[in-house]
């Protein structure tokens, strides 16, 4: 039981993402200190099902500490989006559709460039503007909803429905999230250019 205990490994996808999210000079310890946990600790009280889910629990409280801020920002600004059309309708939507496609493509590129600088990894990029984009989106789902459950009378689904429906405030987040994606794996790519030193 021991030697099983000794070789047993969490989830190897939840084990590859943890070392994509976390600084390359701490990836060796953290990864470590966290396999011997669940080996020595985790996997005996536990059993192999529950150290599973423990591990990724572990894995995406890093990926959350890596990428809140970034998800944050642009929750708010989704959010923020959102309450001006249903209290504040804009004549046109073309400049506020401009300046929130502006908005979600700094902040996806910054999410991957900054996880690339921090990772010193392209992929570790890529996967913070993918993270990023998911989390960002669950928070807005769910405060949207909080607020579609608190004040849904006529007038404001009829700001709803002019604003583009409720598509878009609860799968547009997540569809964002692919071409948002893109922007942060080629802002990773620019992160991870060399750069030459000027003596």
């Amino acid at each position: 039981m021991s030697n099983v205990q000794h070789d047993a490994t969490p989830p190897a996808w939840a084990e590859g993402l943890l070392r994509f999210v976390v600084r390359r000079d701490h990836r060796d310890s953290i990864s470590g200190d966290l396999l011997e946990e669940y080996r020595e600790r985790i996997l005996p009280s536990r059993g192999p099902a529950a150290a599973d889910r423990w591990y990724v629990g572990q894995m995406l409280g890093y990926l959350w500490r890596a990428t809140w801020l970034w998800a944050v920002a642009f929750a708010a600004a989704a959010l923020l989006r959102d309450a001006l059309d249903r209290f504040d309708p804009p004549q046109s939507y073309y400049l506020r559709s401009l300046i929130t496609t502006y908005t979600a493509i700094a902040l996806f590129a910054g999410a991957g460039f900054f996880g690339a600088r921090r990772t010193r990894s392209f992929v570790g990029g890529a996967v913070s503007g993918f993270a990023m984009g998911l989390i960002a989106a669950f928070i807005t789902v769910t405060v949207s909803g909080a607020m579609l459950a608190i004040a849904h009378d006529p007038t404001t689904l009829h700001a709803v429905a002019r604003s583009g429906g409720l598509d878009e405030a609860f799968i547009l987040p997540f569809v964002i999230v692919v071409p948002g994606t893109a922007f942060a794996t080629i802002a990773a790519a620019v992160a991870r250019l060399p750069t030459r030193k000027i003596y």
